[in-house]
């Protein structure tokens, strides 16, 4: 059984709206507001999620969460703020830089053990790897081009 989160196309641009509007604000104000209510209301959603910031083809900021007890609104509100300005990779976004930001947005879905590669699609399907504490994540869909939102879900 599959147990993807699907968003439609209008609820996919709201929230990559949201983000950009969240980090033009972060950036130029250093606050950032919370979700409006509306757009709760069009996403009710809970799940983990990783913001993915690009200039051209330059990776410039991803940072996210597995997470799926919180709001996804309240997860891409946080993510977008820490790829923008706490990925340890880079200094933070600075104003001059916004206007050629790309966004990108991976919505998980629940994670579950892998028995065989068999299980694993392409594309579809991410991997989360873990030695020990530490944890990596292979996201499903890494874009070259981020016109649009990447819904990536694991199972």
């Amino acid at each position: 059984m599959d147990s993807a989160i699907t968003l439609k196309a209008e609820s996919q641009q709201a929230l990559l709206h949201f983000a950009r509007d969240t980090v033009q604000n972060q950036c130029l104000s250093a606050h950032a507001p919370s979700p409006s209510r509306a757009l709760r209301a069009q996403i009710p959603a809970r799940a983990g999620a990783f913001v993915t910031l690009k200039i051209g083809k330059a990776l410039r900021g991803c940072i996210g969460t597995f997470d799926a007890n919180r709001a996804l609104v309240d997860v891409v509100h946080e993510m977008a703020i820490a790829a923008s300005t706490r990925d340890p990779r880079f200094h933070p976004v600075r104003k001059e830089e916004l206007a050629q930001l790309h966004f990108a947005i991976s919505v998980l879905g629940p994670p579950r053990p892998v028995v065989s590669l068999e299980e694993i699609v392409v594309g579809r399907h991410g991997l989360i790897v873990g030695l020990g504490r530490q944890r990596g994540v292979l996201l499903a869909k890494v874009p070259w081009s981020m016109a649009g939102i990447v819904t990536s879900f694991y199972q």
